[in-house]
């Protein structure tokens, strides 16, 4: 009961979260393998200008998967490059993130409410400055199904700064947290959620905590890929299957497509 209220509810309210067509960002390949691990079927990829996009059918969506760059341009290229290609209802991004609060734990899975961009901004005599328009809201809170992975209805909401820059100093850690005032750094949000914004996509982000951003950091995040399984993938492959699906598909009445199916194989066959 309390499913199908939810499935009433986003119809009703948040028609563009039953999401179509959804694209899937990721960062590291355990993601995208936990993810396929979970789809109805994979189509054979798509190269678009250089680009690998793959295809997926998942509870009734169509999925289109791509990894993000090194960097938030990178990222933001890529981002652009798919998003007008596949006009999509949805956008779901996981991937790593250092941490700039102790209060986090590598490994946790935290949900991004908020981008700072950090190199935004003027630097002086006085300091740096962070830029009028360096922070963006994401997408607003939805509700989460009683069924969702514990994973992530335990996500606690966080701000994340992003930024081109690895962050591997204790020295440039405090900085960043001080005048930021976010709990945790990566580096692909910030051009991902510009490019949403700019076409009109809702962005829902998570991030795995994989390293402290301190001296340490670059070995912590090796081997934290090393040892990752892909668990994000996965939690957002089990979200998009209990999305509601889009009542306008074909695909999604059994009997519409097997008889469009068979104008289609009846008008090929004159």
């Amino acid at each position: 009961m309390k499913f199908r209220a939810l499935s009433a509810f986003c119809a009703l309210f948040l028609p563009h979260l039953y999401g179509s067509e959804i694209v899937y960002f990721y960062a590291l390949d355990a993601d995208l393998s936990a993810f396929k691990a979970q789809v109805d079927a994979v189509v054979p990829s798509k190269n678009v200008l250089g680009s690998t996009v793959t295809t997926m059918k998942l509870g009734g969506h169509h999925i289109y998967a791509l990894k993000m760059g090194s960097g938030c341009m990178q990222t933001a290229v890529a981002a652009a490059i798919v998003l007008s290609r596949f006009p999509c209802d949805l956008a779901i991004s996981t991937g790593p993130a250092g941490r700039l609060s102790n209060q986090l734990s590598v490994g946790e899975c935290v949900r991004i409410a908020d981008v700072v961009e950090y190199q935004k901004g003027s630097q002086s005599q006085a300091g740096f400055v962070l830029g009028k328009d360096a922070s963006t809201v994401l997408s607003p809170e939805f509700p989460i199904p009683e069924a969702t992975p514990q994973m992530l209805k335990d996500c606690r909401s966080i701000r994340l700064a992003s930024g081109e820059l690895f962050i591997a100093s204790n020295v440039f850690r405090e900085r960043l947290r001080e005048t930021t005032k976010a709990q945790a750094v990566d580096m692909n949000l910030g051009g991902l959620v510009n490019v949403c914004a700019k076409v009109g996509v809702p962005l829902l982000a998570w991030k795995v905590v994989s390293d402290s951003a301190d001296n340490s950091a670059s070995t912590d995040f090796q081997e934290f890929v090393k040892r990752y399984r892909g668990e994000a993938g996965t939690m957002a492959a089990k979200l998009i299957k209990l999305l509601p699906k889009n009542p306008n598909d074909p695909e999604n009445h059994s009997n519409l497509k097997s008889l469009l199916d068979s104008v289609e194989t009846s008008t090929w066959g004159k």
